[in-house]
C-alpha cells in the first residue's frame, strides 16, 4: 500500500499544476477560475486543458514562419497576456497566438500572464489591479513591450489572423486594434480630470462615432470603472453611450444605473456627516441593491 501511494504521489507530480499554488475563486456558476499571475502550464492542467484547447504542430505549421531578422526582434520583447480562464475568447485564442509565438522562438520566460476576476465588484481586475495601469477593458488582451514601451495589442481576438497581426507588430506596423472607442475614453482619462470629459464632449462624441461599432463596447467600459468603485468615469462613459446609441435601452438601462452609484455615494457623504440622517439611510437602503448587486444580478 505505502510502494502504490508513493508511485501516484510521483506520477501526480508529472501532472501539470499540481501542487503549485495559484489564486482561484469559485464563479457564480459553481466553477473554479484562476485568478493572478500564472504559469502558461497552469491552462494545461484539470479541466482548463479541454477548455484552452492547443492548436496541433500541423495547424502552427500553416502560419507564417517568421525570418531571423523578425524572430531576433521577437526574443527581444516582453509580453503581457490578461486572460479570463471563464472567458470564450480567452479559451480559443490565448493557446494559439501563445504556442504560435513560442513556434517563432519567444520563451515563456517572455511572458507574464495575468487572469482577471469575473465577480461584479473584482469585474475584470487582478488581484493587485495590474490591468489597470495597462487599460486593459477586454480579455485577453496581449501587450507587446520593448524596452518597456509598448509596440502593440492585440484585443479579445485578431485583426486579420494570429501570425500576420503578429509579424506586423514584430515589422514596426501594429493593426489599430480592436475597442478604439474604449480605448480612447480610457486614454483620455489617463491624461485628463474627469470633470473634462463634459467639456471634451463633442469632440470625444465624433471621435468614438466613427469608431464604435456596438453599444457593448462602452457598455462593458462602464462596468469596468463602476467594479473599480470609479463611479465618476462609469457614468461618464455610459452617458456618452446613450447619446451613441440612444434608440437601444440597454444603454439607457446602464446610465440609469451608474446614476444610483454616484447617488449612493452622496448619501454616503450626508451619512458620514450626519449619520443619524434617516432620510439619507432610507435612499442609500433603496439603492444598496444597485450599488452592491448579488452575484446572480450581475449583468
Amino acid at each position: 500500500m505505502k510502494q502504490l501511494l508513493i508511485i501516484l504521489i510521483s506520477a501526480l507530480s508529472l501532472w501539470p499544476g499540481f501542487g503549485q499554488d495559484y489564486q482561484t475563486y469559485t464563479d457564480k456558476k459553481e466553477r473554479t477560475q484562476l485568478w493572478g499571475q500564472i504559469p502558461y502550464s497552469a491552462l494545461s492542467a484539470g479541466n482548463f486543458a479541454e477548455a484552452f484547447k492547443r492548436p496541433s504542430q500541423g495547424d502552427l505549421d500553416s502560419m507564417i514562419q517568421l525570418d531571423l531578422q523578425d524572430r531576433e526582434v521577437l526574443s527581444e520583447l516582453r509580453l503581457k497576456v490578461f486572460i479570463g480562464t471563464w472567458c470564450g475568447d480567452s479559451k480559443k485564442w490565448v493557446p494559439q497566438i501563445l504556442d504560435y509565438l513560442k513556434s517563432q522562438g519567444m520563451s515563456e520566460d517572455q511572458w507574464e500572464i495575468i487572469a482577471l476576476h469575473n465577480s461584479d465588484s473584482l469585474y475584470k481586475q487582478g488581484p493587485q489591479q495590474e490591468e489597470q495601469a495597462y487599460m486593459v477593458h477586454r480579455v485577453p488582451t496581449f501587450i507587446f513591450e520593448e524596452e518597456e514601451s509598448e509596440i502593440g495589442r492585440i484585443v479579445e481576438s485578431p485583426i486579420t489572423s494570429v501570425d500576420i497581426d503578429i509579424a506586423q507588430i514584430v515589422k514596426g506596423i501594429p493593426t489599430k486594434p480592436r475597442y478604439s472607442a474604449a480605448n480612447h475614453c480610457m486614454k483620455f482619462f489617463s491624461k485628463n480630470p474627469v470633470w473634462k470629459f463634459d467639456k471634451e464632449f463633442e469632440n470625444l462624441y465624433r471621435t468614438c462615432y466613427e469608431e464604435v461599432r456596438k453599444s457593448n463596447e462602452l457598455n462593458t467600459l462602464a462596468y469596468v470603472y463602476k467594479a473599480r468603485g470609479e463611479y465618476d468615469k462609469a457614468l461618464k462613459v455610459a452617458n456618452l453611450n446613450s447619446f451613441l446609441f440612444r434608440h437601444e435601452p440597454k444603454v439607457h438601462d446602464t446610465l440609469a444605473e451608474m446614476h444610483a452609484c454616484v447617488a449612493g455615494q452622496c448619501y454616503e457623504k450626508v451619512l458620514k456627516i450626519n449619520p443619524e440622517d434617516k432620510h439619507a439611510s432610507r435612499q442609500l437602503e433603496r439603492i444598496e441593491t444597485v450599488i452592491h448587486p448579488s452575484e446572480e444580478e450581475n449583468p
